[in-house]
């Protein structure tokens, strides 16, 4: 059972901007930190924190501009990932988004004491791993390019009502990956455990007047029925209990907590066997 909310150690959320530009094709914009933050010495693209209540695009554009003085346009989810570096004590859940900058519009460093300026990289000729910023290692590392068409599925930020029927989410440790949070979760609540965990979608569900803002991250996985066929109430104190439903019969909108609520409603439909 997880320890309290306040107790723990949470991994932060971070915006990473993946800039291109008509004047410099197959370019991302990266630039070499330095300071006393992590990663000095290392190149990273411009980023920052995700600020609570702001959207994705708006951090993006605002980080961009905060750093490098550009003006973005298009700006799109690309992908998120897990970046962790347990000998460092550095976890972040890193949102990538994506935006084309002015034509002609050249970067400034506005931030000098944490960046040593900033340049147009092929991406096929970043330099090599070892030299890259975490989150950006980990996006190299598993193969994406922001040059594909292709973008995995998100949602943004809805209002908050209703907190009746929910399914199991909770908050992740510091340093653990988004698989086996998943796993520890779903064996602590309903006594099953999961095999063929991976990654669905993510959301950024906001709602100010009840001072709410989480990063929810949906996770797919299939019942290990060698273990266990059924689920148990192992929290009552939470739970009223668990059930199967089919997904096109799920209660309606109000009677749904927040973070199930806002992918049924924006039209997420889980790849169900």
């Amino acid at each position: 059972m997880s320890a309290p909310f306040d107790k723990q150690k949470r991994p932060k959320v971070g915006v990473g901007v993946i800039i291109t530009s008509k004047d410099h094709p197959g370019c991302v914009l990266i630039g070499k930190r330095k300071g006393t933050a992590p990663g000095e010495g290392q190149f990273a693209l411009p980023g920052g924190h995700l600020e609570f209540g702001e959207s994705w695009v708006d951090c993006a554009v605002r980080e961009v501009q905060e750093e490098t003085g550009l003006t973005l346009h298009n700006v799109e989810y690309y992908t998120a990932v897990n970046a962790v570096e347990v000998d460092k004590d550095y976890h972040y859940i890193t949102v990538f988004m994506r935006g084309e900058s002015d034509s002609k519009q050249e970067p400034e460093n506005l931030e000098a004491d944490k960046c040593e300026g900033w340049s147009w990289h092929e991406w096929e000729k970043l330099p090599p791993l070892e030299l890259l910023f975490c989150p950006l290692r980990v996006f190299r590392k598993q193969g994406f390019n922001p040059f594909q068409t292709s973008i995995q599925c998100c949602f943004e930020e809805k209002s908050v009502l209703g907190t009746k029927f929910m399914y199991c989410v909770e908050h992740f440790l510091v340093l653990e990956s988004w698989e086996e949070c998943a796993i520890r979760e779903t064996l602590e609540e309903t006594g099953l455990r999961l095999t063929n965990v991976c990654f669905s979608t993510v959301a950024n569900g906001v709602d100010l007047a009840n001072d709410y803002h989480y990063l929810e991250l949906y996770m797919t996985g299939e019942v290990d029925t060698s273990y266990k066929l059924e689920p148990e109430n192992p929290e009552p104190e939470k739970c009223e209990g668990w059930f199967w439903m089919s997904w096109e019969a799920l209660p309606p909108s109000n009677e749904l907590f927040f973070p199930l609520r806002l992918i049924k409603e924006q039209g997420y439909k889980p790849n169900l066997p």
